[in-house]
């Protein structure tokens, strides 16, 4: 498992949380994930699976979340938006 340490501002303190972004347009939410986990957690995957989607609240039109599994993983970066380097924390 792979966890992102990064700042929250809404809390003004560093977080753990899963690598996570946005859906470009015209391209799919695979590859968004494959792209997002490159630009956060320098590593690339062969072989995602999407797990589950969970409907946005009420106060968020039209968003979802699209949990996905990457599995086989890779070295890769991909240059990233974030103001610093993210710290990446990985488990067993």
């Amino acid at each position: 498992m792979l966890l992102i340490r990064e700042y929250s501002a809404g809390v003004h303190r560093y977080e753990l949380g899963l690598p996570k972004g946005k859906v470009d347009v015209g391209e799919s939410f695979l590859e968004a994930a494959n792209r997002e986990i490159k630009r956060r957690s320098r590593y690339g995957a062969n072989q995602l699976h999407h797990l589950s989607t969970f409907p946005s609240p009420r106060l968020i039109l039209e968003h979802t979340t699209e949990i996905i599994v990457a599995q086989d993983l890779y070295a890769e970066k991909l240059l990233g938006d974030e103001p610093e380097e993210l710290e990446v924390i990985r488990g067993n």
